[in-house]
């Protein structure tokens, strides 16, 4: 399992709706937010129009399950992002070490 954290920014003058994640790296990947220290599952993330969507430790993040290798730091990982209009959007993020803590 890995968790994972980046910026998803909307140029666009609506918010967008981000559905589902996909990989040929992980078997599921699942959309979660902490409140009050408790994790919950979600359908959705909505990007702001405009704005930036966070996922990042203690927010809004993803977790990655059923890994099809160990991710090696260094390694990037391409990553499907979906929404609920449009066609999906690729992109490749960086394998940071277990203790990575970003800042924010």
């Amino acid at each position: 399992m890995a968790a994972g954290y980046f910026t998803v920014t909307n140029t666009g003058g609506t918010d967008a709706k981000l559905t589902s994640v996909t990989s040929s790296f992980a078997g599921e990947i699942t959309m979660h937010t902490t409140k009050n220290d408790q994790m919950s599952g979600v359908t959705a993330f909505t990007v702001p129009a405009g704005g930036k969507l966070t996922l990042s430790l203690g927010g809004n993040h993803l977790m990655l399950m059923d890994l099809k290798r160990k991710p090696r730091v260094g390694d990037k990982v391409s990553l499907e992002l979906h929404f609920a209009k449009g066609s999906p959007i690729d992109v490749r993020v960086p394998v940071k070490p277990a203790t990575y803590r970003p800042e924010g």
